[in-house]
């Protein structure tokens, strides 16, 4: 059984802006990148969590390209594996829906079939 980690080149934005993309750490979370990226401050500081609120009404999208490893370039399909999902979310491989249950929590999986892998990056994106 061949195995690809996608825990690297991680960004995120929020949802429905044109803003630039910034780095994301996965697995982690919304609030710690936002926290890592000096867009909200430290919520545990004085009167900081109020001024977080409206962060947590918002929906943000997380992105990634990458390319297949040639171990898994030859199978029929392939199994995508989400560990540690924690939200309503969408997942979309290039530009695919590929899964969303409404209420995404542990392990997800989706099947990928080799139809669909692109010669040079693919796009992972989940929007929660």
């Amino acid at each position: 059984m061949a195995l690809q980690i996608l825990n690297k080149n991680w960004q995120m934005k929020q949802a429905g802006q044109d803003g630039i993309r910034k780095p994301a750490r996965v697995p982690g979370t919304v609030y710690t990148d936002l926290l890592r990226n000096g867009d909200m401050e430290d919520p545990f500081w004085k009167d900081n969590e109020i001024r977080a609120l409206p962060l947590m009404e918002e929906d943000y999208e997380y992105e990634t390209c990458f390319d297949l490893d040639r171990d898994l370039m030859g199978q029929d399909r392939i199994l995508l594996r989400f560990d540690g999902l924690d939200t309503i979310a969408e997942i979309w491989l290039n530009e695919r829906y590929i899964v969303s249950d409404g209420k995404l929590m542990g392990t997800q999986t989706a099947n990928y079939f080799s139809d669909i892998y692109p010669i040079d990056c693919a796009v992972l994106s989940a929007n929660a």
